[in-house]
């Protein structure tokens, strides 16, 4: 068998086998459950997602794929048998029903714990079937690893099919699709994943003021670290880097409730990642001992001009919190330079077009001078030019206001840094 039959044969082979698996989950996990009632029909759901449609899907494109290679007499060379590009260009964009399956998929296995734990009986349904086969949860993963391996068979397909053939560019436009759509769940699940981490948190943490979950934060890392006080005590605390704001907490000593209760935090986008200075940082007073010179890093915090100490427990462990907090302040650095680009577009872009109205109101103006160029129509076209040149004028202004406003705030930074460090070499001195 050629190489080609062996690729076609494989994604047929795995399709069916994969197929196999849904019908098992639908006929004897599912459909009992539902029948019985041991769940309430409205929460499966929360377990089983949409995994029949998934199910109509994959079943509708095993059919297709079964009927094209029996189409062909038993040997036929892999660069003879032609459709599957076809079939599977055209069943591609059904598979978007994924999307919702992966996303969900975290909040399924929590929900099956969740009932195991609330429900003897269905603890009972579970141990028995699990008793007989794989897990729910091993099934229960298997449409998230069939729609990831999909664009691995069509890059090993798409190798043996030479030039000209002619299912290489529906087989092309298939396979775009499928990293399209797998790009796609792979955000979608990131995003569902941060949620709950976001929401999970929430409930670590007591006395923050304000939500954990807010829109556009981004769990980052979580970790103890030793904080060093002005005063030079070491305090264990708990950090939670997130996208904006670096939070620290402190064992709440309080069973049955959350685990810590906030101490403080800091915004981002203001702040600065430096090494201690073993000559500046290590005062008579041992702010920094040098034991923990090498375990620690600092964040200058730019509006309250603070210096932060934080020690790991291990050099390495410290070089991972100093690039997780440089990079998401780049990140704040990276959107503070595109707005300033933005603002130094459209202020150029209101310029340009200002001078092309001056140039238009000029010629009008010119033909106004002719004595056959005195009509109303004329008249009206160069008072709305006027209007025009009014409206760009103010235009214009906003948008050097926002620039000047932005190189403001960026020499305002600048300063901030310099004042700091005065104060710094003050300290030394």
């Amino acid at each position: 068998m050629d190489h080609r039959r062996r690729c076609l044969e494989e994604v047929y082979e795995t399709e069916k086998s994969y197929v196999k698996d849904l019908t098992y989950i639908v006929e004897e996990w599912l459909k009992p459950l539902r029948a019985s009632e041991i769940i309430p029909r409205g929460q499966l759901p929360d377990i089983f997602s949409n995994l029949e449609l998934i199910l109509s899907v994959n079943s509708e494109l095993l059919e297709k794929l079964e009927k094209c290679l029996q189409s062909y007499p038993a040997g036929t060379k892999g660069e003879d048998i032609t459709g599957f590009g076809e079939i599977f260009e055209s069943q591609s964009r059904l598979l978007v029903c994924y999307h919702q399956y992966c996303s969900n998929h975290n909040q399924s296995l929590e929900a099956v714990a969740r009932w195991r734990k609330q429900s003897s009986k269905f603890e009972k349904f579970v141990a028995e079937k699990e008793g007989n086969s794989l897990s729910l949860g091993s099934y229960l993963i298997k449409p998230v690893q069939r729609i990831c391996k999909y664009p691995l068979l069509f890059r090993e397909l798409l190798k043996c099919t030479p030039q000209g053939h002619p299912d290489l560019e529906p087989l092309e436009n298939a396979a775009r699709v499928l990293n399209e759509v797998t790009t796609q769940i792979n955000e979608i699940k990131r995003q569902a994943e941060n949620l709950s981490k976001l929401h999970i948190i929430s409930h670590q943490i007591s006395e923050f003021p304000g939500n954990i979950v807010t829109e556009g934060r981004i769990f980052v890392k979580e970790g103890i670290l030793d904080k060093i006080n002005p005063k030079g005590k070491i305090q264990e605390r708990f950090f939670v880097l997130f996208s904006d704001i670096i939070v620290w907490c402190e064992r709440s000593g309080v069973r049955g409730r959350t685990a810590w209760r906030y101490r403080g935090h800091l915004s981002m986008d203001s702040t600065l990642v430096k090494m201690p200075d073993p000559v500046r940082d290590k005062t008579p007073k041992g702010l920094i001992p040098s034991s923990h010179m090498k375990r620690a890093f600092q964040l200058v915090q730019m509006a309250r001009q603070k210096v932060y100490t934080l020690v790991a427990k291990d050099a390495a462990e410290k070089d991972e919190w100093a690039t997780a907090c440089e990079g998401v302040i780049s990140g704040h650095q990276q959107q503070l330079q595109n707005t300033h680009n933005s603002v130094r577009g459209e202020s150029r872009s209101s310029r340009a077009d200002f001078g092309r109205q001056e140039s238009a109101a000029d010629v009008h103006a010119l033909e106004e001078e002719r004595p056959s160029a005195t009509s109303l129509a004329q008249a009206l076209s160069v008072e709305g030019l006027q209007k025009q040149n009014e409206e760009l004028s103010k235009r214009l202004t906003t948008a050097l206001e926002l620039l000047a406003k932005a190189q403001k705030e960026k020499e305002g930074l600048r300063k901030q840094v310099r004042d700091i460090h005065a104060r710094l070499d003050l300290l030394e001195a």
